[in-house]
């Protein structure tokens, strides 16, 4: 009956609440439902709920494969600094390579003796 007459006040809201509130899951492990255990899950909202006790757990755990993303980015920028001086050597040995057959070419078409 009080569901009633907060529905009536709330304008629907709190209905749509009680139907989230019974699609919350509770994860279960290999030995049963822990419903005061680490995790659950609120697919309204789309949140992972955790207990109190385990926040410093999944802090350090996020913490970690945050430091393995920086360390994988860092690589990969060492990786395209050493391409790129690769890439510039190539283009000034193809550079030089390209006058130094101008020159040739230029010196046998003007019959310039060598």
């Amino acid at each position: 009956m009080a569901k009633e007459v907060l529905h009536s006040d709330l304008g629907g809201d709190l209905d749509a609440a009680f139907a989230a509130a019974d699609d919350i899951v509770i994860v279960s492990t290999r030995h049963g439902d822990h419903r005061h255990g680490g995790f659950t899950f609120n697919p309204a909202t789309g949140a992972l709920k955790t207990a109190p006790a385990y926040r410093d757990k999944m802090e350090k755990a996020i913490f970690r494969e945050v430091g393995l993303m920086k360390q994988g980015l860092r690589l990969r920028k060492a990786r395209l600094k050493i391409d790129m001086i690769l890439l510039k050597g190539r283009a000034a040995l193809l550079k030089a390579r390209q006058m130094a057959l101008g020159l040739l070419f230029q010196n046998l078409k003007h019959g310039t003796p060598r």
